[in-house]
């Protein structure tokens, strides 16, 4: 935000309200960090999981930290990176020994695919937010954000509720703009049903990958 926006619109906690921060340090406080990735819950529709597991930060169940990941996503809360990778680097302090990618050599961080539509409405891609977030823990990785692409056509999610409703929603809508690299991150802000991270992670594998994980700031499934 500029000087002006400060003045007009001064920052306060998403979760408490307290003038200062868009998180304040209590509320930093109650967000509990997995120490370990998790098993993905299964599809929906009952289709086979092209992933097993994923790497999530923390539960979006978690008010707080759900706040936080709304607010970036929806309200171009973007000045929020810097307490963003302050507790990025806090999970993965907590993950010891299970964090697999090391500093991330020798793999590729890919964004999952947002609708244009939104991107246009919202102003930004929260996307390419949480992209420089993690490359403070995976800061050898390298980054191709237009690998994979929507179409404008998807519908949101967000409106959808029955049963293997998202995912025929994604299918077909993203689509590989090139061959992948062999070892792919796949990033994206939450996983809720997997519709669009399972997705992706099956093009890639069809697409050449050999090995392909999933990492998200949020796991609404916990």
């Amino acid at each position: 935000m500029s000087f002006l926006e400060d003045l007009l619109y001064p920052k306060q906690c998403l979760h408490c309200q307290k003038p200062g921060d868009w998180l304040c340090f209590a509320c930093t406080l109650q967000v509990k960090f997995f120490s370990s990735s998790l098993p993905a819950p299964a599809m929906p529709s009952g289709a086979a999981l092209a992933v097993p597991h994923i790497f999530a930060c923390g539960s979006y169940k978690q008010r707080a930290w759900a706040k936080m990941i709304a607010a970036l996503k929806y309200e171009g809360v973007t000045d929020s990176q810097d307490i963003l990778t302050n507790m990025i680097v806090e999970y993965r302090r907590q993950l010891l020994s299970s964090w697999i990618f090391k500093e991330g050599e020798g793999w590729t961080m890919v964004p999952a695919p947002t609708n244009p539509d939104h991107v246009l409405e919202r102003g930004h891609n929260h996307l390419d937010t949480w992209i420089r977030v993690f490359r403070e823990i995976l800061p050898a990785a390298d980054v191709q954000p237009h690998l994979l692409r929507r179409y404008s056509k998807a519908i949101a999610h967000a409106s959808l509720h029955h049963p293997g409703a998202r995912e025929a929603a994604v299918r077909g809508t993203v689509v590989l703009s090139e061959s992948p690299p062999s070892r792919v991150i796949l990033v994206d802000d939450v996983y809720t049903t997997g519709a669009t991270a399972q997705e992706c992670a099956r093009l890639l594998y069809q697409g050449g990958a050999e090995q392909v994980e999933i990492l998200v700031a949020g796991a609404a499934f916990r």
